[in-house]
C-alpha cells in the first residue's frame, strides 16, 4: 500500500533524491523536476521546513524534528494555503539521508472544526426547534378560531376581512414554525449518490424560477467524479438553498452563477487503509461578495444579509453538510462575488495511492 503522506528524501547534500506520488501532488512538481533541487529551491529561502530538514542531518548531529504550519501555495490561487504537519529524521552513515514527512492537516482540521460547530450548535437548533414544535398547537387553534368566526360572519365583509388578515399570517407562521423544526439535526439515510444527478435537479428547479431574468446558471461538472455518500433528498435541500442564495446575490435583472464539482486532491483525511476522499462542490456568484460580519455569522441561526431572510436557509444548510460527515465554507473572490464550497465524502471512500 502505498503511503497517503508526502515523503521527500533528502541526501547528505541535502538534495532531494527521492519523493513518493503523494509528495508530488501536494508539492506541485514531478520526481525528474525535484531530483537533484536543494531545500531552498524546493521549498523556497527561509521557508520552515527547509529548516526544519536542514537542521536534522548527521553533519548537525541532530537526529529528529517536528513542526506545524502553512506550506505556501501559488499567491494568485483561490484557495487558502495547505496546513502542514512535518516530521524530519536523519538516517546515520552509510545511507547519509534525511526524511521528510508531510501530513496535511487543513481537511482534519476543518472536519474538526464542523464537528466542534456542530455540537456547539445543537443545544441551540434544539432550542429552536421546539418553540417551532410548540406554536404549532396554539396556531392549529387559533386557525380553526378565525375559520369558524368567517364562517359565521358570512356576507359581513368587514368581520371576514378581519379573518382573512388572521389566516394569513396564521399561516405565516405555520410556515416559520415548519422551517424552524427543520433546524432539529437530520438524519440523513446516506448512499452511493450521483451528485450531479441531484445538483441538475436543483438548477432546473432554479432556472424554472428565474421568471425571465437574463441570468445564466452554468455547469462545470467533472463526469469522471464518483459518487458521494449522501441522501438524495436532503442534499437537494442543501444546494437548493445555496443556488438559490447565489441567484439572489447577482445583480438585478442579470449575474452569472457557477456549479462547479471536482475531487479535490488537496482535502482529504488519511486513515490506516489509505485516504478518504471528498468530492467538491463549489457554488459561484459574479455579485458584491460577503462582508466580514456576514462571514462570521451567516450560519448562526435567524442571522440574514437579506432584509426579507429569515435567516434558517443557511443554518438548515450547516446542519445537513455536518450530518453528511462534510464540510461547508464561503470565501469572496478575487475577481468579485462569493464562493460556497461543500465537501462531501466519496461512496466506498477509502482508497490507496
Amino acid at each position: 500500500m502505498a503511503l497517503p503522506d508526502a515523503v521527500v528524501i533528502f541526501d547528505g547534500k541535502l538534495c532531494c533524491c527521492w519523493a513518493n506520488p503523494a509528495a508530488e501532488t501536494l508539492l506541485g512538481s514531478s520526481l525528474a523536476r525535484l531530483t537533484g533541487r536543494g531545500c531552498a529551491e524546493v521549498f523556497g529561502d527561509g521557508h520552515w521546513i527547509g529548516t526544519l530538514v536542514e537542521r536534522c542531518n548527521s553533519a548537525t548531529g541532530q537526529s529528529s524534528a517536528r513542526g506545524s504550519g502553512s506550506l505556501e501555495g501559488d499567491p494568485k490561487a483561490e484557495q487558502v494555503a495547505q496546513s502542514v504537519n512535518a516530521s524530519v529524521a536523519s538516517l546515520p552513515p552509510p545511507d547519509d539521508a534525511t526524511v521528510l514527512v508531510l501530513h496535511e492537516t487543513a481537511a482534519s482540521k476543518a472536519l474538526e472544526s464542523t464537528a466542534h460547530e456542530k455540537s456547539r450548535m445543537a443545544e441551540m437548533d434544539r432550542l429552536v426547534a421546539s418553540i417551532g414544535h410548540e406554536l404549532n398547537n396554539p396556531l392549529s387553534g387559533i386557525r380553526g378560531a378565525a375559520q369558524l368566526v368567517k364562517d359565521q360572519a358570512a356576507g359581513d365583509e368587514r368581520v371576514e376581512g378581519y379573518c382573512d388578515i388572521i389566516l394569513r399570517q396564521v399561516d405565516r407562521m405555520g410556515e416559520l414554525s415548519k422551517i424552524l423544526m427543520e433546524l432539529e439535526a437530520p438524519v440523513p439515510k446516506p448512499r452511493a449518490t450521483n451528485i450531479h444527478r441531484v445538483l441538475n435537479q436543483v438548477i432546473e428547479l432554479q432556472e424554472v424560477a428565474l421568471s425571465g431574468r437574463q441570468l445564466t446558471i452554468e455547469r462545470l461538472f467533472d463526469p469522471s467524479l464518483p459518487d458521494v455518500l449522501g441522501d438524495a433528498e436532503y442534499l437537494q435541500v442543501l444546494f437548493l438553498n445555496l443556488v438559490s442564495n447565489a441567484v439572489s446575490a447577482c445583480q438585478p435583472g442579470a449575474g452569472h452563477v457557477t456549479v462547479k464539482t471536482a475531487i479535490d486532491n488537496s482535502f482529504y483525511v488519511a486513515n490506516d487503509s489509505g485516504k478518504l476522499r471528498y468530492v467538491k462542490v463549489d457554488v459561484i456568484d459574479d455579485g458584491c461578495g460577503l462582508d466580514e460580519h456576514t462571514l462570521q455569522n451567516m450560519f448562526n441561526p435567524f442571522y440574514s444579509g437579506r432584509k426579507d431572510g429569515h435567516g434558517l436557509g443557511l443554518a438548515i444548510t450547516r446542519n445537513i453538510v455536518a450530518a453528511h460527515g462534510g464540510t461547508i465554507r464561503a470565501d469572496n473572490r478575487l475577481t468579485g462575488g462569493a464562493c460556497f464550497t461543500v465537501h462531501l465524502p466519496v461512496a466506498g471512500n477509502s482508497i490507496d495511492e
